[in-house]
C-alpha cells in the first residue's frame, strides 16, 4: 500500500468532519443572532414600556408645586447711590431684590410698606460709607451681607434669625460712572 492509501481513509474522515464543522459554525452563528435579537427586543420593550412624558405632564408638575416652595422675587429698591470714599465721586445704579416664599409675600410687602424709607436711608448711608474696594467687587459680597443683615434685622427683628422668612437678598449694580475727580 502506498502512502496515499493510508491517507485516503483519513481524508474521507476529514471530508465528513468538514460539513459537521460548517454546520456547527452556522448553528452557533444563528444562535448568537437569535440571542442578540432577543436582547434587542427585550431592551426595546423595557425602554418603551415606561410612562411617556410630555410637556403638559411637566407643566402640571410645575404648577403643582406647593405655595410654600414657590419663590417670590420682590424689588425692594432701585436707586442711584453715590460713593466718594476714594476722593472721586462715583454713581452706582443699584437694584435690590428679596426672595421670599410665595406664602410669605403678603407679610413681606406689608413690612416693606412700613420700613421702605428706613431701608432706603440705611442702604444709602451704607453705600456712601463703603470702601471703594468693596464696591469694586463684582459680586459685592461684603455689601450684600451687610444689606441682608440690615433687612433681616428690620423685617424679622434680628440680623441672623434661626428661621428666616427671607431666603435671599440680591444686589445688582453694574459698573459705576465717575462724576468728578
Amino acid at each position: 500500500m502506498s502512502a496515499n492509501a493510508h491517507n485516503e481513509p483519513s481524508s474521507a474522515t476529514q471530508d465528513a468532519a468538514a460539513p459537521k464543522k460548517k454546520s456547527l459554525k452556522l448553528f452557533a452563528l444563528g444562535g448568537t443572532a437569535l440571542a442578540l435579537e432577543a436582547v434587542i427586543l427585550l431592551g426595546a420593550a423595557f425602554f418603551f414600556s415606561g410612562q411617556s412624558s410630555s410637556a403638559s405632564d411637566d407643566l402640571d408638575a410645575i404648577t403643582e408645586t406647593p405655595e410654600s416652595e414657590r419663590v417670590a422675587e420682590i424689588e425692594l429698591m432701585t436707586e442711584q447711590l453715590t460713593n466718594d470714599q476714594n476722593g472721586q465721586v462715583y454713581v452706582y445704579t443699584v437694584k435690590i431684590y428679596v426672595q421670599v416664599a410665595e406664602a410669605d409675600r403678603a407679610w413681606f410687602e406689608d413690612k416693606m410698606g412700613q420700613y421702605v424709607n428706613d431701608i432706603h436711608f440705611e442702604v444709602t448711608a451704607l453705600w456712601a460709607s463703603s470702601e471703594h474696594e468693596a464696591l469694586q467687587d463684582p459680586r459685592k459680597q461684603s455689601l450684600v451681607g451687610k444689606i441682608e443683615g440690615l433687612i433681616r434685622e428690620r423685617f424679622e427683628g434680628e440680623p441672623e434669625p434661626e428661621f428666616s422668612k427671607i431666603r435671599k437678598v440680591m444686589v445688582i449694580s453694574p459698573p459705576p460712572f465717575r462724576v468728578r475727580s
